[in-house]
């Protein structure tokens, strides 16, 4: 039987998040593995003109980056029916 030691799951906070989330607990639960949950932050450079107001868009990366924090750790807490430490990874 393979060593599995973390299993990673990726969270876009759409529905099939939360399915995937389930099923990377109860793999977790059944290998007693670490669980990962990563949401990836887009970057802004193709939308904003950061060249031009290099504060502001230091600033706005910062605050989309705060609010992705704070939404993967209440997508952890209310997903988390199993009781499973998680990581989250922003």
């Amino acid at each position: 039987m393979p060593s599995v030691q973390r299993i990673l799951c990726p969270v876009d906070f759409l529905e099939f998040s939360g399915l995937a989330f389930d099923h990377a607990q109860s793999i977790v639960s059944h290998y007693k593995a670490t669980l990962l949950l990563q949401h990836v932050v887009d970057s802004l450079k193709p939308y904003y003109p950061y060249h031009a107001f290099p504060d502001e868009y230091d600033e706005l990366c910062r605050k989309l980056r705060a609010d992705a924090v704070q939404q993967l750790q209440e997508f952890a807490k209310t997903h988390n029916w199993r009781g499973v430490p998680t990581q989250c990874i922003v």
